[in-house]
């Protein structure tokens, strides 16, 4: 399943053009939409624990090698290892290879061991990767909240399935495809919310509701003042 267009990247914009860059290959794109600011979410993007895995006890991420910046591990170079418990199992250590803040993020993947799933490379020299882009919206009818566009691009050139189930190979991109679309989005839309972030309606109702405070005892103090005299 290749994507090329830049409509099946989530919607055009300076933010996807990585994406675009990066050819046609192989594998497949998943988009969504999040009330959250860009800049919220590329915080928790690259911090020690993925955004989305709040909930999953069983993966535990250890960074090899930090990256170039010395101040952020999480920068380009930095390689990480990721182990996995029930029900995926095995290790995969991924190196970031490109980092666009807040808009463009790419991981390699470098080894996978002990996998259900395991993503190969298009060749030798490309191996699989997942690049993210993060498009902010302006508010529109489209968009009444703004928000975030989250796109994820997988691109592999096949996947390959260990264990009992190694004959559905043919069906394994089809399949994760449709988890991530159905998953991803709220388990992003929780993790956020778990982290301390309110979605982009609730922060205007706050604001308003602190706004219309500050202005009833403005109002009051006035008034006292007036009553004084």
């Amino acid at each position: 399943m290749a994507h090329s267009r830049r409509d099946s990247l989530g919607g055009g914009g300076t933010e996807f053009n990585w994406l675009d860059s990066q050819g046609p290959g192989t594998g497949f794109a998943v988009s969504f939409i999040l009330p959250f600011k860009r800049d919220d979410l590329w915080q928790e993007l690259i911090a020690d624990r993925l955004v989305g895995t709040d909930e999953d006890e069983d993966i535990k991420y250890t960074i090899i090698r930090p990256g170039n910046d010395e101040e952020n591990p999480v920068s380009v170079g930095c390689v990480r290892e990721a182990v996995f418990g029930a029900p995926i199992h095995g290790r995969s250590v991924s190196e970031l290879l490109e980092m666009k803040p807040p808009s463009y993020i790419k991981w390699a993947t470098l080894l996978q061991t002990d996998t259900i799933f395991e993503f190969m490379g298009r060749s030798d020299e490309v191996p699989p990767s997942i690049a993210l882009a993060l498009k902010e919206n302006k508010r529109s009818k489209l968009h009444p909240e703004g928000g975030t566009t989250i796109t994820m691009k997988y691109d592999f050139g096949w996947i390959q399935v260990h264990g009992i189930f190694c004959c559905l190979g043919p069906f394994a991109a089809d399949f994760l495809k449709g988890r991530l679309e159905k998953d991803m989005k709220q388990k992003w839309q929780e993790s956020m919310a778990r982290r301390g972030y309110a979605p982009l309606s609730a922060s205007r109702k706050m604001k308003t509701a602190q706004e219309l405070k500050a202005q009833m005892e403005r109002q009051a103090k006035l008034k006292m003042k007036k009553d004084a005299k």
